[in-house]
């Protein structure tokens, strides 16, 4: 189906090259991501003129009405210039989820969009690996590794994903087996480097179900990875420090705890009206001085009730409808996928996701896979 074909085409350059793009134009203004979007808007903008169609589903909506709401809590902010800037900070990853809806027309799509993700994110990879061999950490810090320009548990929660989508298109014969391999053996190294206790957990997860379905149909699978895997990491896997590791496996350390007395902070700073209404989009920077890495304690704080709702409905009716096309179908994909969905989870209680182009890419690929992996059943 030629539907909007070049708009679809830049859509592809867009998500193979926003990582390495932000990760060099890491400022307010990401200029880099910017020239990305610029012809791909466009392009969208005069196709659907041209076509007189565009796909926008139910679960758009709430997401839709949230963005227009955040917008006019900036008519009672204290800090206009702050909510202005965040307005359309968000108002851009939100027009790229409405986007992917519209040109992602079938399950051949959805598979190259997956894939352009994957590619997207190995540049930055490698450039952690590096950082990995020559000994340069975040921010001096001696157990934590990450690629320029990312912090470590943002760069986990990305690689976690990656993985997922790894072993969806190797499930659907979409990628070279060897190099899924290879792939999934240095985002696993990767993963550990980033000494995220979350990031691994996810990762364990996904790699036990796909250990198991993979032995369930091929019962020679298992011994033949286990070997290449563990040939593969006794010489990847020495190059990653011991505290690395030791902080991936501990438990809840001190900076978890000032978080948690963060956000009783922000919530409590919440009364009489400001309750119901919030003090307006980006506000919690101007009034804290930092961000709530908390995405539903900063809509709380920031659109209060009605905001925290709307956020709350538009993020998890899409967990209920991946489980919900899993009870239709039965495929073993959307379980994978849901696995994805909960990496996200890291990025939504502990960081600043609302404004992520990864959650929005996420988000609206588990629709669209839903939707056709559905289609594809009764036909």
């Amino acid at each position: 189906m030629n539907y909007k074909n070049i708009s679809f085409g830049f859509l592809i350059l867009y998500i193979l090259f926003f990582h390495f793009m932000e990760s060099y134009s890491n400022s307010l203004v990401q200029v880099g991501t910017y020239f990305l979007a610029l012809p791909l808007v466009a392009f969208w903008f005069f196709e659907t003129l041209v076509n007189k169609k565009l796909n926008f589903y139910k679960l758009s909506y709430v997401g839709f009405v949230y963005c227009l709401y955040m917008l006019f809590t900036c008519i009672w902010s204290n800090y206009i210039d702050y909510s202005i800037d965040y307005f359309f900070r968000f108002f851009s990853v939100f027009l790229l989820y409405i986007i992917i809806n519209d040109l992602v027309s079938n399950l051949d799509r959805v598979f190259k969009v997956i894939y352009a993700y994957v590619l997207g994110v190995l540049p930055i990879g490698i450039n952690a690996l590096l950082n990995v061999f020559s000994g340069i950490t975040y921010q001096d810090l001696s157990n934590r590794y990450s690629a320029d320009g990312f912090d470590p548990n943002n760069f986990g929660i990305i690689l976690n994903i990656t993985t997922i989508f790894v072993y969806i298109l190797i499930f659907n014969k979409k990628i070279n087996i060897l190099f899924g391999f290879l792939s999934v053996c240095l985002l696993s190294f990767l993963i550990l480097s980033t000494g995220s206790r979350a990031s691994l957990g996810i990762f364990l997860l996904g790699l036990i179900l796909v250990l198991s379905l993979f032995t369930w149909r091929k019962p020679l699978f298992l011994p033949i990875f286990m070997i290449g895997f563990l040939v593969f990491g006794y010489f990847l896997f020495d190059f990653i420090p011991a505290n690395s590791l030791e902080r991936a496996f501990s438990g809840v350390n001190v900076e978890d705890e000032s978080r948690f007395m963060f956000w009783k902070q922000i919530v409590a700073s919440v009364d009489g009206i400001r309750f119901i209404f919030g003090h307006g989009i980006g506000t919690v920077v101007p009034y804290f001085g930092y961000n709530a890495h908390n995405t539903f304690v900063s809509n709380f704080f920031e659109g209060g009730f009605i905001a925290f709702i709307l956020w709350f409905v538009f993020i998890f009716s899409h967990y209920l409808n991946i489980v919900y096309f899993y009870i239709k179908t039965k495929n073993v994909i959307l379980v994978l996928f849901f696995i994805a969905f909960l990496a996200m989870l890291g990025g939504l209680f502990t960081l600043n996701w609302e404004f992520r182009k990864d959650l929005f890419i996420l988000l609206s690929t588990s629709i669209l896979l839903s939707k056709f992996l559905f289609f594809s059943k009764k036909e």
